[in-house]
């Protein structure tokens, strides 16, 4: 059977055009131009109009779930600017995405991964690595300190009261955070809060 070829235009395709920075006004104008690139550049344009359409419905909740290391990987404040802006209504998260986030609350930090140090090395160093970036072991103990005592193996009822204990404590420190003055007091080490905003 012979081909038939047709003709974008005729049949009503949408034509892409290249990105141009020269006029753009700002990232949302980049961001617009992007919906008509293709490749990941067209998602991110795309996935732009979704949300200034979901943030000018005045019905729209949004809800934005996240999971992997989103505080190691530096994002964490532009979650709080959603919240700011009124773009993130709810957020359902990952465990670990709290606890790096309470780890880093308290003052503690993240640091470049070195790709000539073998893993094994990392490991007996202290360090856990999270794709390109790594975190000191102790990082994840500081919360537990901070909130139930030191760590001690125990028995999983013991484990789950202590989860139980950092929840709270983190849900605390989230009422906490909302004052500038408790963030820096937070971010010595071993302080606490007496901030009631």
């Amino acid at each position: 059977m012979a081909r038939v070829l047709h003709d974008g235009r005729e049949d009503g395709l949408q034509p892409l055009k290249s990105l141009d920075l020269g006029p753009t006004s700002g990232l949302a104008d980049m961001l617009d131009q992007m919906a008509k690139t293709a490749f990941g550049g067209r998602e991110l344009g795309e996935a732009y109009h979704v949300l200034r359409a979901m943030a000018d419905d005045p019905d729209c909740t949004i809800v934005v779930t996240v999971s992997g290391a989103m505080t190691v990987a530096k994002m964490d404040l532009v979650l709080c600017r959603m919240i700011e802006a009124g773009l993130a209504h709810l957020i359902v998260s990952t465990g670990a995405v709290m606890a790096h986030g309470l780890s880093q609350a308290l003052g503690c930090v993240h640091y470049k991964y070195d790709p000539q140090v073998p893993d094994k090395q990392l490991y007996d160093w202290g360090y856990n690595r999270v794709y390109d970036t790594l975190e000191m072991e102790a990082n994840l103990w500081t919360p537990s300190s901070w909130s139930a005592g030191p760590w001690k193996p125990s028995t999983g009822r013991n484990r789950a009261a202590r989860g139980t204990s950092t929840a709270r404590s983190a849900a605390g420190l989230s009422k906490r955070a909302a004052c500038p003055a408790c963030w820096a007091s937070l971010s010595s080490a071993g302080s606490r809060s007496t901030c009631r905003p």
